[in-house]
């Protein structure tokens, strides 16, 4: 009985390696597909996957946070608008006697990509 407990023990274990592996090729084959050149980067019809500003926002901060730090909150409220059905560009605000410029971010909203970011001064 212990010995076919043993057995069962170790062709589970087989298999789940052997799946895990299955898994890692698989996503290296989607890794290549999305940075094939030429390729668009999402499939199919356009299809607007940033719906609304506040989703647009909830991607822009991090990726603010991460190269200019959390003092981006400052420029709050930020002025946002959705151009040519595909983008959103977001802007920071300054009051009027601040002295500095703003951050200004464009997103692909059918990918999320950042097309653009940059700090005025």
């Amino acid at each position: 009985m212990k010995s076919l407990f043993l057995l069962l023990v170790i062709m589970t274990s087989i298999n789940l390696s052997a799946q895990n592996d299955g898994d890692r090729r698989y996503a290296e084959d989607e890794l290549k597909l999305a940075l094939a050149k030429g390729k668009p980067r999402v499939e199919g019809p356009p299809q607007v996957i940033l719906k609304d500003s506040t989703t647009a926002v909830s991607v822009a901060e991090p990726i603010l946070f991460a190269e200019y730090g959390k003092v981006i909150t400052m420029e709050r409220p930020y002025k946002i608008f959705r151009l040519k059905q595909y983008y959103w560009v977001i802007m920071g605000t300054l009051p009027e006697d601040a002295m500095g410029g703003n951050f200004v971010i464009v997103l692909d909203a059918r990918d999320c990509r950042v097309l653009r970011l940059t700090h005025y001064k």
